[in-house]
């Protein structure tokens, strides 16, 4: 796959599907000889109109720049389209089965075991716990815990995962909410269900109303779930309206192994005249 100035090669990738091509979360990943200006990046981004969009360029053997764009603003760490950059490479044959990516995040790398599974090694961002608000209740009347973590995220804990599935968020008082990025809601997992845990997760001011798998979350509930439930591997869902499987191993101090499945949806050109 080569591009040019007026040519990018994209594909559109599913991370985190349940089975499902339909499930998970779409990112659009552009694969660059060269970099084009900031206010392309992000223009670009805004006409794919998904969640992330990831774009990244060749720096040395098995070893990427990788860049991550929503509709509204460039991140510092995505999760689903790191995954979906890692099922492009590997499908291209452009790597056998590592990856490295030099970040804003620093280095991640996303590796295919023996059943084609992907797994990502992302840094842990742990939960603190911090008072509860007048706003945040307002918007959260369920919650029985409240935390943050330093990509600004909020993180509410509820009591079922019932609750998790009946939200209805208030996207007004969500982007009105000043200094945070987005709100993580969680819960336990049903007793009869194969997951440890549940999740949704809203960022209407990054132009994500409700994002359909969060990879990045993840790095924080993970480590917040491995606590109370006194258990290193966990399987958890998203309960978006899409849906989504992430598989986390909490094994290295201050890392968090995320494992996902990603399927192709799409492929083509852009045209950048």
């Amino acid at each position: 796959m080569e591009s040019s100035s007026s040519s990018i090669p994209y594909q559109i990738v599913n991370a985190f599907t349940d089975g499902n091509l339909f499930s998970g979360n779409p990112a659009a990943v552009c694969l660059l000889d060269s970099w084009p200006s900031d206010v392309v990046l992000q223009s670009i981004a805004a006409q794919n109109n998904l969640a992330e969009t990831s774009f990244l360029s060749l720096m040395g053997e098995s070893t990427w720049k990788l860049r991550w764009f929503t509709p509204t603003r460039e991140v510092t760490l995505c999760g689903h389209a790191t995954l979906a950059a890692g099922r492009v490479l590997i499908d291209e044959g452009l790597v056998e089965r590592v990856c490295h990516f030099e970040t804003l995040s620093g280095r991640l790398s996303v590796e295919r075991d023996e059943g084609d599974q992907l797994w990502m090694d992302f840094p842990e961002k742990p939960v603190t716990q911090i008072p509860f608000t007048a706003e945040m209740k307002a918007l959260f009347p369920e919650m029985i815990f409240l935390g943050k973590n330093d990509l600004a995220y909020r993180v509410v804990e509820v009591p079922t995962a019932e609750d998790v599935r009946a939200y209805r968020p208030d996207d007004r008082q969500l982007r009105e909410m000043e200094n945070i990025f987005g709100c993580v809601l969680t819960a336990k997992g049903d007793a009869e269900a194969e997951e440890d845990f549940v999740s949704r997760f809203f960022a209407p001011n990054a132009g994500v109303p409700e994002d359909p798998v969060t990879g990045s979350a993840h790095c924080s509930l993970f480590s917040f779930w491995a606590e109370r439930l006194e258990k290193t591997h966990m399987i958890a869902r998203q309960l978006s309206a899409r849906g989504g499987r992430v598989m986390g191993k909490i094994e290295k101090r201050g890392r968090v192994q995320l494992g996902g499945e990603a399927r192709t949806f799409a492929e083509g050109t852009l045209r950048i005249r």
